[in-house]
């Protein structure tokens, strides 16, 4: 095929100079006439020689255009046919062009994705993490960055996916910036089955504590009943037991609700607007068994109208690892006490919980959010409660410190702040 585009490419070049000798040879008609024996040998050797570089010529250009031909079919398999998703956008988020694999993550025809903006195809709860991306990556040329989000596809089912791009670049007189989109679903539903198992060890350890919590309701239950029972009881006394028995079931009945929210599998991610202050509490409402168990004073000021985006269910799990920790380090100190602090500052609000331990040396800081580190002793914890409470906290696009700037050991979280 190659060879038959050449020999067509050439016949028409060769027509053209035929073309041209022929009006040469009409301006002067008597030159060729006028040449000699040995100049036309001379001409006709010039033309041998000038023939044979041209086939030279023509011979480099097949395999020019064979060596182009390769490197389209080389770059048709890496860009087309990878298994990541490539797409490059100009400065208003429009998609100028994408590959095969983005037009099957997102399930539309590429031609269907072409000059659309990228926003249409991510998730509506999402579109804030890519704002982020986009100011921090394109707008303040920032280094190469990440995230990871939600995008929408044809049947209106969500796919994650890891963004990562750096800063555009000017390409013909207009801005481009390139993308690349990696699929992560297989790793979100590892990730969801870690969160699962350390919740079920955390309520395996939580189980004593538990039982205490329903065990005082249900004390004031059956003494409440043999009161109600005797015969000396009057109306009053009988209205008042009922209001006792009421109120007990009420806490058992809020104890069952944390337990049933705390334990339900995450992979239907639910973000709303959420008051922290309420996370908390409700997370430390589960935990007061655990906590008088170990005979810990605990504190708190918590901030009203301090409100996030999130899924309360996995930002409870985090407020339940960092409390949890903060009991499982100081349960043999001579002080035990814990701090629990939510307030707003600017457009952040911050949680903070502060213990009586020392502090964490600088050492261990370090590998303080490795999966799998931990200073317990064997058995005695998995060492990805703060792996996974980073990683909840990196999708949520807050940020988790320890601080090292004070006498205690204090964990400090940082969230956007969501606005009504």
């Amino acid at each position: 095929m190659t060879n038959r585009k050449n020999t067509s490419g050439f016949s028409s070049i060769r027509e053209q100079a035929e073309a041209v000798i022929h009006q040469r040879t009409i301006d002067d008609p008597g030159k060729l006439a006028s040449l000699s024996e040995t100049d036309v040998r001379k001409l006709v050797h010039e033309l041998s020689v000038h023939q044979i570089e041209l086939e030279i010529q023509n011979e480099e250009l097949r395999r020019a255009t064979e060596m182009l031909e390769r490197a389209h079919l080389a770059y048709f398999n890496l860009y087309d046919l990878a298994p990541v998703g490539f797409l490059t956008i100009d400065e208003n988020g429009r998609i100028l062009k994408g590959n095969l694999f983005l037009s099957k993550m997102l399930g539309v025809e590429r031609k269907k994705i072409i000059g659309e903006p990228i926003t249409a195809f991510i998730f509506s709860e999402d579109q804030d993490l890519y704002y982020h991306f986009r100011k921090q990556t394109f707008v303040t040329n920032g280094p190469q960055r990440s995230c990871e989000l939600r995008l929408m596809t044809s049947k209106g089912a969500t796919s994650w996916a890891n963004l990562s791009a750096s800063c555009g670049d000017i390409v013909d007189g207009t801005w481009e910036a390139s993308i690349v989109l990696t699929d992560i679903r297989q790793q979100k539903k590892a990730e969801e089955s870690l969160i699962l198992n350390s919740k079920l060890a955390s309520l395996g350890l939580l189980s004593m504590g538990i039982a205490h919590e329903i065990n005082n309701p249900l004390t004031i239950i059956a003494g409440t009943l043999q009161l109600i029972e005797s015969d000396s009881v009057d109306s009053s006394r009988l209205k008042e037991g009922h209001k006792t028995i009421q109120t007990a079931l009420l806490r058992m009945k809020r104890i069952v609700e944390g337990l049933q929210k705390f334990s339900r599998s995450s992979g239907h991610k639910v973000r709303t607007r959420s008051e922290l202050s309420k996370l908390v509490g409700d997370t430390v409402q589960l935990m007061k068994g655990s906590i008088a168990q170990a005979s810990i004073e605990l504190t708190y000021d918590l901030e009203a109208g301090a409100y996030i985006s999130c899924d309360e269910v996995e930002i409870e799990q985090v407020i339940f690892n960092i409390i949890g920790n903060a009991i499982g380090a100081i349960k043999s100190l001579d002080e035990k006490w814990i701090k629990i602090d939510v307030l707003s500052e600017n457009e952040t609000v911050v949680l903070r919980v502060t213990d009586s331990g020392p502090g964490i040396p600088e050492e261990i800081r370090a590998r303080l959010f490795d999966p799998f580190f931990t200073t317990k002793d064997v058995g005695q914890g998995t060492g990805l409660g703060l792996s996974i409470s980073k990683g909840i906290l990196d999708d949520h696009g807050a940020t988790i410190a320890v601080r090292s700037d004070l006498p205690n050991t204090c964990f400090e979280i940082r969230f956007k702040s969501s606005r009504a």
